[in-house]
């Protein structure tokens, strides 16, 4: 019996509680069992139901499920029969002792004509041999065939026959093989309840049994009623988790036990299906079975009730549609990496997750205030910064005194310095000190002045890097978002084919479709699954460019602020420049004045006029050149160290004794005849500075043309928003009428089709509209040299009052227009 306990608990296990639907709608049900709800009503009136609705305890899933089973049977009894629900509250919530006396006392309620057991605890009492069920018995726990079929209850002459049962044919081996293949592992901790242990003894034995050829080690973590304390039990180095469906936390609780599984990096699977995965647990074959279970309990209540059909001989088996279903967001925390094939077959939960919530959080300003000091081109431009800069302090150097030291050593033949008579000694030794100072240099002084202006232009330049730098990390910003949603999108136009997919399976099983639509929803799902890897794709490799653009580790992951959801920064200056540019006459207005103030904060035209003074100041020198000569002081000492006259009579007695000698000049120099070359200097310095005027022309010339354009383009993206919009929400209303009469077989295959590629093509639009405008918002800000984040709120302000003044004086009839 202990054996046959145990297979029981681990069809609890297995899939325990996630319960739903019967396949076949009302109308399908009539006609599957060859009667209709009106020949049903038109026998002997039936005399009021009383159902005893007795629940493990407090549970907001328990009462999902009542409330659920509650209207399928208000529909399936077309509120023609009176049906009256009579809770049995357990003294202790959550008790076995307290479940079981609650279970007796409905039994023995005079009152009462059924009893619905909703959840495993009770459940699992109505199965237990020593209970006598003395009246019909419907269970919404679902249960796996391998586990359970076995039991001597549930033997075809021994199965109770007041005990309506639904089973599974999953396989909890299976489901532990499929868990170990998709994270590694050799020690596994099952989480379970203590009263259904306590029910069903002898489980560890029976699941190392069913995994021994896995070689995997199972032990049983008892649930507690809080996660500290069921962690607290956990050991640190556990390598997995398996989850059954929880009974003793809250779901505040339960939800903190995951979290703090995944902070631990420990992969868990469940058998609680969908809302358990999306809570962060990694993965699950457990479909979202809440709403089948339910109407398949109310038509099990609904066949005893009115059919007056036995419990026992309900049908067991509920068909279902096995999916691997993962969290992306959760392989992301864990750092897992796992096979391509899993991608490939699961339903994949949190992409957008996976790819949206990585990191610390990183807004627009940041990113552009980070890449405006940290992007490699601005360290580039402050390097060229610094070198020019050096040079200009060259420069200055040579118009300070120069001093030079000279020490000579020298050695002549003795022929040479007896010939000399002492003047020059054979061997001598001489120090040097020789001192020059301009007085006046005109190239020298020119070329100082010119690198000063070059200096200055560089600081412009390395300015424009900047603002370069911050629209490159702006747009990647955007376009980082961008991904994001189109992924969004991809996900749940791929979450909608899935549900097609079920639809066309329900009309197959009522026959009013045939197996090709059930293939041609398959060959969607398996395309779109390769769309969604390539848009997550495309998010890892915008994050990477990003990240390229802030100068930061090209790895790095965020949490990127979500400029869609900030409906005030669809304007330029936010809301008050759409208060004010109201029509084409203040659009003009608005256009002009960006004009303006891109010509007054453009660092490159400040560069070019930088640079422009410079080779005016070149070619003044030039000129200069014919008249102007060059003055240099120069002064010299010398010491003769050390002299060898040995047997040479010095000539003369003073150059004998004359050991110091000191020169003093001042020198002016003139060029008399170059060739022409001073001609041809004035010729060329005025070239140059000509076509840096010419650059100067065509640089305004392209801000002017790039800012109207970025104007132009910015006002008809806000708009294009709008319609995109307006598209969207159109197509999703069609797509929903579609829906509806494809599942009611209305519509065929091709219209429901064709109306979801529409909608997703149409949210693609809107959203593609949306961070359109935002590039444009961006672009437009570079070409006037002036992004919002860098300026003041005072400055902002200045703007608008700017604006409003130019409209006063303008004074020009109110036309119609766009806004930017």
């Amino acid at each position: 019996m202990c054996l046959s306990a145990s297979r029981l608990f681990l069809s609890f296990l297995a899939a325990c509680i996630l319960i739903t639907l019967s396949v076949i709608p009302l109308q399908g049900f009539a006609q599957v069992n060859h009667f209709s709800a009106n020949s049903v009503w038109g026998l002997t009136p039936i005399k009021p139901k009383t159902i005893a609705v007795i629940q493990d305890g407090p549970s907001s899933r328990l009462n999902q499920y009542l409330t659920l089973m509650k209207k399928e049977l208000a529909i399936l009894t077309d509120d023609k029969l009176t049906v009256r629900y009579k809770v049995f509250t357990p003294t202790q919530a959550k008790s076995l002792p307290a479940i079981k006396q609650s279970l007796k006392q409905a039994l023995r309620d005079p009152g009462v004509d059924l009893i619905f057991a909703n959840g495993i605890l009770v459940s699992g009492l109505a199965l237990q041999p020593d209970v006598v069920l003395t009246k019909p018995v419907i269970s919404n726990v679902l249960l796996n065939r391998d586990m359970v079929e076995e039991l001597p209850i549930l033997a075809k002459t021994g199965r109770k026959k007041n005990l309506g049962l639904v089973l599974s044919q999953r396989q909890l081996s299976k489901d532990i093989q499929l868990f170990q293949d998709m994270v590694g592992f050799k020690q596994l901790y099952i989480v379970g309840n203590p009263d259904v242990i306590r029910l069903f003894p002898g489980i560890d034995v029976q699941l190392q049994q069913m995994t021994a050829d896995q070689g995997i080690t199972i032990a049983i973590l008892p649930e507690q009623s809080s996660a500290q304390a069921t962690l607290g039990q956990l050991p640190t180095d556990a390598e997995a988790v398996l989850l059954t469906p929880s009974i003793m936390m809250t779901d505040a609780q339960q939800q903190a036990f995951i979290d703090g599984l995944n902070a631990r990096k420990i992969p868990t699977f469940t058998f609680a299906g969908r809302d358990i995965v999306e809570k962060g647990v990694l993965a699950t074959m457990q479909p979202d079975l809440m709403e089948r279970m339910s109407r398949r309990v109310a038509l099990s209540l609904y066949r005893v009730m009115v059919l007056d059909e036995i419990p026992a001989d309900l049908p067991l088996y509920l068909p279902m549609n096995e999916q691997l279903l993962i969290n992306a967001a959760t392989v992301q925390k864990l750092e897992l990496s796992l096979k391509n094939e899993y991608w490939l077959k699961a339903e994949v939960l949190n992409w957008q997750g996976a790819y949206l919530y990585q990191g610390e959080r990183l807004t627009l300003d940041e990113a552009m205030k980070t890449a405006k000091e940290s992007q490699i081109d601005v360290t580039i431009a402050k390097t060229q910064t610094e070198s020019l800069r050096q040079e200009k302090n060259i420069a200055t150097t040579r118009l300070l005194p120069q001093v030079t030291g000279e020490f000579q050593e020298s050695q002549i033949d003795k022929d040479q310095a007896q010939a000399t008579a002492g003047a020059q000694p054979q061997q001598s030794g001489t120090l040097s000190l020789t001192v020059q100072q301009m007085i006046y240099d005109d190239s020298l002084v020119s070329n100082l002045r010119a690198l000063m202006k070059n200096v200055k232009g560089q600081e412009w330049q390395q300015a424009s890097t900047q603002l370069d730098a911050m629209q490159t990390a702006g747009k990647r910003f955007i376009e980082v978002l961008s991904a994001q949603r189109l992924l969004q999108i991809e996900v749940d136009n791929l979450n909608l084919t899935r549900e097609n997919l079920n639809r066309a399976k329900l009309r197959q099983q009522i026959g009013s479709a045939g197996p090709e639509e059930v293939y041609r929803w398959e060959v969607e799902i398996a395309r779109q699954q390769g769309n969604v890897i390539e848009r997550a794709a495309a998010v890892d490799q915008s994050r990477v460019a990003l990240n390229q653009s802030l100068g930061l580790t090209q790895t790095t992951k965020w949490t990127l602020e979500d400029l869609a959801k900030k409906q005030e920064q669809f304007y330029f200056l936010g809301k008050a420049l759409a208060q004010i540019v109201t029509n084409e006459d203040d659009f003009k207005v608005f256009e002009n004045y960006a004009v303006q103030v891109a010509f007054d904060k453009s660092p490159q035209l400040k560069a070019l006029g930088k640079n422009i003074g410079a080779q005016k100041i070149l070619v003044g020198q030039a000129r200069r050149k014919f008249f102007v000569p060059n003055v240099n002081f120069q002064g010299q000492w010398n010491y003769r160290l050390h002299e060898n006259t040995s047997g040479i009579s010095a000539a003369s007695p003073i150059i004998a004794a004359n050991q110091n000698t000191m020169r003093v000049a001042a020198v002016a120099s003139y060029p008399i005849f170059q060739g022409g070359g001073r001609v041809f200097g004035v010729k060329k310095a005025k070239a140059d500075l000509n076509q840096q005027l010419a650059n100067l022309e065509k640089a305004r010339q392209l801000i002017e043309q790039e800012v109207r354009s970025r104007s132009y383009t910015m006002d008809s993206a806000a708009a294009n928003i709008k319609l995109q919009r307006l598209s969207a929400e159109s197509a999703q209303r069609n797509l929903e009428v579609i829906q509806q009469k494809y599942a009611q077989g209305a519509e065929d295959i091709i219209k429901l089709i064709d109306a979801q590629n529409e909608t997703f093509t149409a949210n693609q639009q809107a959203a593609i509209a949306i961070y359109g405008f935002l590039q444009e918002w961006i672009d437009f800000q570079r070409a006037i040299s002036w992004f919002e984040t860098d300026m003041t709120d005072e400055e902002k302000i200045a703007w608008i009052d700017t604006i409003q003044l130019q409209q006063n004086q303008q004074q020009q009839p109110q036309g119609t227009g766009a806004t930017p």
